[in-house]
């Protein structure tokens, strides 16, 4: 959460508020049912989340923060019900991709507004940084309100998973199975395109290039893609995050 002035003009000042747990704002065990001779225990995470975001915006008012400050109220994943045979989290399908992302801009600018290009949380970052003021042009990500639509979405870790557009594509790299979904004409993704058109292998995202890695007599050969969103691992230090751009290729491990 950032605070400050209505104008957005540094500088700017970040304010945590800490204050005890208000009654009622628990997500343990609530009540407990019976379902077919078994007991099970219902949890009320979400009523306790909306218990506390109501503290917190009322501290805000208090203070008179409320008004200039930029609130974002956003979740790390969803979760899986047996959709696609997992579940909680184990999954790059979207019950788990797709969460809320609330935005409340100071003096509560565009309120009401609705925006459907696809974003991610790398795009946080530079929104705040943006709402502030303050230009980082090395962050990965776009401020949200000036995200093309056609820009990629990358998630995943052993799973991964890229969205352009209506497209969501996902690879599994310890299996090396992948599956494609139109997600304009199947949103629940229960058609997989990879299933019923095994030989196809698709087109690059915008601003790629796919190529076939020393192809033999009979031109098969790996497949490499080359491009400006090659996805690399994890930063796990303030170095790694200092490095910027270092490879514009990779190599998909798939023969095509």
């Amino acid at each position: 959460m950032l605070a400050g002035s209505s104008s957005l003009t540094p500088p700017r000042r970040a304010v945590r508020i800490t204050r005890p747990e208000p009654p009622g704002a628990t997500s343990k065990a609530v009540r407990t049912a019976r379902v077919g001779g078994a007991e099970i225990v219902i949890y009320d995470e979400i009523g306790a989340f909306g218990i506390l975001a109501k503290a917190f915006l009322d501290e805000l008012k208090a203070r008179s923060l409320y008004e200039p400050s930029l609130v974002v109220v956003v979740a790390d994943h969803g979760e899986a019900f047996f959709e696609h045979g997992k579940v909680l989290h184990s999954t790059v399908h979207r019950e788990v991709l797709e969460v809320p992302l609330l935005v409340r801009w100071p003096g509560g600018r565009h309120g009401g507004e609705r925006r459907t290009t696809p974003s991610g949380a790398v795009d946080l970052a530079p929104t705040l940084l943006a709402a502030a003021g303050i230009e980082a042009p090395d962050l990965p990500g776009t401020p949200l309100r000036a995200r093309p639509r056609e820009r990629p979405v990358f998630s995943g870790v052993t799973s991964k998973s890229i969205v352009v557009g209506k497209v969501h594509a996902i690879f599994d790299v310890r299996t090396g199975e992948g599956e494609l979904y139109h997600l304009g004409r199947d949103p629940r993704e229960r058609n997989d395109l990879a299933a019923a058109h095994p030989h196809a292998i698709g087109v690059p995202v915008p601003g790629g290039a796919l190529r076939i890695h020393e192809p033999d007599a009979t031109g098969t050969g790996e497949l490499v893609y080359r491009g400006p969103n090659v996805m690399l691992g994890y930063a796990t230090n303030a170095a790694d995050l200092a490095l910027g751009l270092s490879g514009r290729r990779t190599r998909s491990k798939r023969v095509a």
